[in-house]
């Protein structure tokens, strides 16, 4: 129906975006489903100042301006100005019209009727995101001798050139593991509890590093959304040591994949935003999971996995 005198005041977003054609028939599908399902809730009719009545999805908020509705639980929401509405009417409902009351001494009231019962705003569901992605997990943290191992190294025959190359590769073994330590953990090379064994030989003097740890603690707290960072720039040097030092230990992620499926819920089921920006959201975080699963489970590391870590930073407003 026409909102008629209605003065409507909305915005909307465009959001472009490419996938897997299957993949959008596939979420789409499961979106309209879930909405169908949560979205249940009763119309709320309201008598314009013309004398026609209009039916709204929702209204979920009323300030001195008017109230903000939703005309459909998918479209945009819009501003109605109580001028536009029959407030003798509106008596009838008891929650409308005490927010009405309020709003003539400046006061703004949430209503959240209709669809907006249980619902989410994009704006909401942005910050519970954020404020999830801040807190942390315990990570368990290598040892130098976990980025790779050579026994021979040590095996020393009394010549130089033995020292020569076990000082070099110890050096670079342990070069790779400082910036795994510093660039994901966090840990700076003061507090690795570092073992050097120095042998003289001749005139020269050679530095074999035998051994570096963490030097009070096998795991280390991680923000998720510092782990999320670290894997969207696949130019930290330490990137691929990462990713091997996480094959086979698939409940390192198992936090963060579990905080992820229950927001994608919440995006399939409450939340109030266009079925683009639903299914955009619902895939990001559907990839994400499946990214910090497969991280733990193959040692195979997917091309689009720093692509879609940066897509979601950057959709979720998180950069």
């Amino acid at each position: 129906m026409s909102l008629e005198n209605f003065v409507i005041a909305s915005s909307s977003v465009n959001y472009q975006f490419m996938f897997n054609v299957k993949t959008i028939l596939l979420y789409s599908v499961l979106i309209l489903f879930l909405a169908a399902h949560s979205f249940g809730a009763e119309s709320v009719f309201l008598k314009g100042a013309n004398g026609r009545i209009v039916e709204f999805a929702g209204v979920r908020s009323a300030g001195p301006q008017g109230l903000i509705l939703l005309m459909q639980a998918d479209g945009d929401e819009m501003l109605v100005g109580w001028d536009k509405i029959d407030l003798e009417d509106l008596k009838k409902h008891d929650k409308i019209y005490s927010a009405y009351q309020n709003a003539q001494s400046g006061r703004k009231t949430t209503l959240n009727l209709g669809v907006y019962e249980g619902a989410m705003s994009q704006d909401q569901f942005l910050r519970n995101l954020k404020a999830m992605l801040l807190k942390e997990d315990a990570y368990k943290a290598p040892r130098m001798t976990d980025i790779e191992f050579d026994r021979d190294l040590f095996n020393y025959e009394n010549r130089p050139g033995d020292y020569v190359k076990a000082q070099r590769k110890t050096e670079k073994i342990y070069l790779e593991y400082r910036l795994l330590m510093e660039e994901f953990f966090g840990v700076k090379e003061d507090q690795l509890k570092t073992r050097i064994t120095t042998i003289p030989y001749g005139d020269e003097t050679y530095r074999v590093i035998d051994f570096s740890s963490l030097a009070d603690r096998s795991k280390v707290n991680v923000s998720r959304l510092s782990v999320i960072k670290y894997f969207a720039d696949s130019g930290h040097e330490s990137y691929h040591d990462a990713i091997d030092w996480f094959t086979g230990n698939d409940l390192e992620f198992q936090g963060i994949v579990r905080e992820l499926r229950d927001q994608q819920k919440v995006v399939n089921q409450q939340l109030l935003a266009s079925d683009n920006v639903k299914l955009r959201y619902s895939y990001l975080l559907g990839q994400l999971q499946k990214h910090f699963t497969n991280l733990g489970d193959s040692s195979t590391m997917e091309k689009s996995l720093p692509t879609d870590m940066r897509a979601f930073l950057e959709e979720m407003q998180l950069r």
